[in-house]
């Protein structure tokens, strides 16, 4: 009886999720991981845990394209904080986040909205594993690494450390590897000197071999660049860079 009763709850508790307030939807939204956690506390009641996928992952998924900048804000927080708990399934991610998140990311018009989503999928990627952000989100930050604006490419930069950190030293080095060492080619300063800031994350996650051969000579031309505050930016990514070549448990 008790699931039965938590769905009636629910599903009127959730009604106001649709409602054309806006506050209201961010305030369901504030309350929906404390709820999803209170579903899952009993481990063996499925019934119960099963209502966050019937009840509550829908309402995230669909405020994740709102019309309101808020109401997405607040579902990609209510998002992050439920995969922190290990709330959201595999296969909900896969079936129905993502396509959300990878539309919006493809027919928004607005830079400043593209970035947030790259960084949203920046704090999924440690949750989602490695497998699911290789399929996922590499070939994503992938195409937005050539993005015409030089605000998407730059925040694209600033985050290929953290996509590294998840993935495969091989998709690494095979994929992003190639990708970020054109990003320090770029025609834009503001790009390669987010490159060489961010030189250190990227090194900590290959090879030895790939630092010698591939890295530090791009590296070298960031050093010489034509624009002091790259050369700036470089210098001062200079020694953490050179640590990766000296650690033993790095290399």
């Amino acid at each position: 009886a008790v699931p039965q009763k938590a769905a009636a709850f629910l599903e009127q508790f959730t009604a106001a999720a649709y409602t054309s307030d806006d506050q209201v939807r961010c305030e369901i939204l504030e309350y929906l991981p404390h709820m999803a956690l209170l579903l899952s506390e009993d481990s063996n009641n499925l019934h119960l845990k099963s209502l966050i996928t019937t009840h509550l992952l829908p309402i995230v998924a669909a405020s994740l394209s709102d019309h309101s900048t808020q109401v997405v804000k607040m579902a990609e927080s209510a998002l992050l904080t439920m995969l922190e708990h290990c709330l959201v399934g595999a296969e909900y991610i896969e079936t129905r986040i993502w396509p959300v998140i990878k539309a919006r990311m493809q027919h928004s018009p607005s830079t400043e909205n593209t970035n947030a989503v790259l960084t949203v999928m920046s704090k999924m990627a440690p949750w989602l594993g490695c497998d699911q952000t290789e399929r996922l989100l590499v070939p994503a930050l992938e195409q937005l690494s050539s993005h015409p604006e030089f605000a998407v490419r730059k925040v694209c930069a600033s985050l290929y450390g953290d996509f590294c950190a998840v993935i495969s030293t091989i998709k690494t080095e095979t994929v992003l590897v190639p990708s970020f060492l054109r990003l320090c080619a770029d025609p834009e300063f503001v790009v390669r000197k987010t490159c060489a800031e961010s030189f250190m994350s990227v090194s900590c996650t290959v090879t030895l071999h790939t630092r010698r051969t591939q890295l530090a000579p791009v590296f070298a031309r960031l050093l010489s660049d034509s624009i002091r505050w790259v050369q700036l930016a470089a210098f001062q990514s200079l020694g953490p860079f050179i640590t990766t070549f000296a650690e033993p448990s790095i290399t």
